[in-house]
Order: C-alpha cells, then structure tokens, then sequence
C-alpha cells in the first residue's frame, strides 16, 4: 500500500501526477496512465471544489488489478450519472462522466467523503480499452467543439 496525503489546492497538483506517475511506473502499467490519472485527478479537482483541506490518496492492489481510494474530510464525491453522452465540458456531470468511464468500479461511501476507483489492469481485453480511447476521444472532442462554438459566438 502506498498513500499520499496532501492539502487540497492547486498547488498540490504535480504532487497527485507524481504519485500516480510512479504508481503506474512502478507496476509497469505505463500503458494506463491516462486511464488512470484522469479519474483520480477529476476526484482531486472535486475535492479541491468543495473546500475539503485535506486529502489521502491510497493505492493497493486488489485481485484483478488496483485500486485508488481518494479520501477528503469533507463530503464532497456525489456522483449521479444521468446520460450517456458526453457532458458539457465544465458541467457538474463531467467528473462524474469521467471517472464512471475511465474505471471499471466507482464506489462512494463515508457519506461523500471517500471514493473508491477500481481499474481491473491485468483482466481489460483489447474491446474494453478501445472503448475507453473512443470515450476520451469523444470527450475531448466535445471540449474542442464547445470551446469553437463559444468563441465564434
């Protein structure tokens, strides 16, 4: 188990890469990187929104692959994912969208405090991950869009 605990703010950032860089260096899963610093840097970003002061980050393995249990002291991960299409970009929806996508078990408890993002790395299949390409393609995609749109306007 590793863990890193930290104040929530921005500064804090390179902090989370880091650790997620390592984790994925380490257990020579480089190839999840995005997979798996997306969701965990949404979450950190969530936390940071609703004022918590600090946050734990654990990483553990688990049968199957790994997980990252992101702990805040204040509820702050409430996630209610309504469609299947991308959000718009800055939405409320959007970590949620996210996270739900890019993992392959979200669980939320302690009353909002702690999330629980699981990535089954040693047991994905070639279909899953380019399903997950596609969604972050997608998600971008719509970002570039928005953006063009708002500056046309």
């Amino acid at each position: 188990m590793e863990k890193l605990v930290i104040q929530s703010d921005k500064s804090s950032l390179p902090l989370v890469e880091n650790f997620v860089r390592a984790i994925c260096d380490g257990n020579h899963i480089v190839n999840y990187y995005a997979t798996i610093s997306v969701p965990v840097l949404k979450a950190f970003e969530t936390a940071i929104l609703s004022s918590s002061s600090a946050l734990s980050i654990v990483f553990d393995h688990c049968r199957g692959g790994i997980y990252f249990s992101i702990q805040s002291d204040v509820p702050c991960f409430f996630f209610n994912r309504t469609t299947e299409t991308v959000p718009a970009a800055g939405s409320p929806e959007e970590s949620s969208y996210l996270i739900e996508t890019l993992s392959d078990r979200m669980e939320v408890s302690d009353e909002g405090r702690t999330l629980q993002l699981t990535f089954e790395v040693q047991g994905i299949d070639i279909g899953e991950a380019a399903l997950r390409v596609q969604a972050l393609k997608l998600f971008y995609e719509s970002i570039s869009t928005q953006v063009h749109q708002t500056v046309e306007v």
